[in-house]
């Protein structure tokens, strides 16, 4: 079932398409000009919108234009009672799923135009299920990646989790380190033994220990920024090469593989003696880089989606994020990068009401951000 906006100013056609599509199983909302449905998709989300080309006030073609950028998780049809060319490639171009010209049959045209819409929608839901369902016993990773910038960072993933040497992972506080370490044990041999999150303030205190729980898989060390001396030299001393054993009777080789975290330039500290060269030496052997959300635009409406999904309650139906609520996330800086837009987004599901996320639920800071910009535009 899909939630549909229809908009016509023909109230016969409105009512027999409406008609239609309520027998077929949808919900519908009508409006009955372009100013009423812009009030709408303002403060509601559709699963798609059934826009007249020829409308008083805003026309079809505007109405595309601003779901296609305030809303692009709505899929669009354009009918109008002319069939011009040039028109309906525009609209194609623009980003309408399907352009028909008037008159039509409405049962047909709930079968044959408005039907595959859903069936693709039922099978991409029930397709994003069962990737959930595949990875779930070996790994809770998942990665949106549709901005170059990660898809380029996935790839360097992909080349480092085949090999089995350190890995340091550099990225500013709420970047998604922590994922980027847990794709590359997802995506390496050692996938079916153990990921060991041990936080750097922890050592030397925890390391014997976490170092045993690792063997055969990946000791995440999360944080060198927060090393002390004392923990610096331990860690390095963990890490000698296999000759040291001859020295060391007590010594035994390490059996996990490390990847490692800092939000700070390793290499500006060592310069300045804060940080052991021989120590970073050991854990750089390999280095990525995580960018941050404001370098990253293009994965923050897959973000969303999949926070609001995480963040809702078993058997309640996701909340959809209103056009407004979407300006305002897409337009601001988010310096606490996706640890700061997973806060938001847990508060927002929470306080969502009529099952939409509004402005009202988001961030004070995220809110202004849009209202200073609205002012300085008018």
């Amino acid at each position: 079932m899909l939630d549909v906006l229809l908009v016509d100013d023909d109230e016969m056609v409105r009512s027999s398409v409406a008609a239609a599509l309520a027998d077929a199983g949808h919900q519908v909302t009508e409006a009955e000009d372009g100013t009423s449905a812009a009030t709408l998709i303002e403060s509601r989300v559709f699963d798609l919108a059934i826009c007249d080309v020829c409308l008083p006030g805003t026309d079809g073609l505007a109405l595309l234009r601003r779901l296609k950028r305030d809303a692009p998780g709505t899929a669009v049809i354009l009918i109008s009672s002319f069939g011009k060319i040039p028109e309906v490639m525009s609209s194609l171009r623009g980003g309408a799923a399907d352009y028909v010209t008037k008159p039509f049959d409405p049962d047909e045209f709930a079968r044959h135009v408005v039907g595959p819409i859903a069936a693709r929608r039922s099978l991409r839901e029930k397709l994003t299920e069962t990737r959930a369902t595949l990875t779930r016993p070996t790994s809770e990773v998942k990665v949106v990646a549709r901005s170059y910038a990660m898809r380029a960072l996935l790839g360097e993933v992909a080349v480092h989790a085949r090999s089995h040497a350190p890995v340091l992972v550099s990225g500013e506080r709420g970047s998604g380190k922590e994922l980027v370490a847990r794709t590359i044990h997802a995506q390496s041999t050692r996938h079916h033994r153990a990921f060991v999150k041990l936080s750097c303030a922890r050592i030397p205190q925890a390391l014997d220990r976490d170092l045993a729980a690792a063997d055969g898989g990946t000791l995440f060390l999360d944080e060198l920024e927060s090393l002390t001396s004392a923990g610096q030299s331990a860690l390095l001393y963990a890490l000698k090469p296999l000759d040291h054993e001859r020295r060391d009777p007590s010594w035994r080789p390490l059996g996990a593989r490390i990847v490692s975290s800092t939000a700070i330039d390793l290499e500006t500290s060592v310069a300045c003696g804060g940080f052991l060269r021989q120590l970073h030496a050991r854990l750089a052997a390999a280095h990525v880089r995580v960018p941050p959300l404001r370098e990253r635009t293009a994965d923050l409406f897959g973000l969303v989606e999949q926070l609001v999904r995480d963040a809702s309650p078993p058997g309640r139906v996701p909340p959809g994020v209103t056009p407004r609520a979407w300006l305002a996330l897409r337009g601001h800086a988010f310096p606490g990068n996706v640890g700061e837009l997973r806060r938001a987004i847990v508060r927002a599901v929470a306080l969502a009401e009529d099952n939409n996320i509004d402005v009202a639920q988001l961030p004070e800071e995220m809110v202004r951000g849009r209202r200073g910009r609205a002012s300085s535009a008018g």
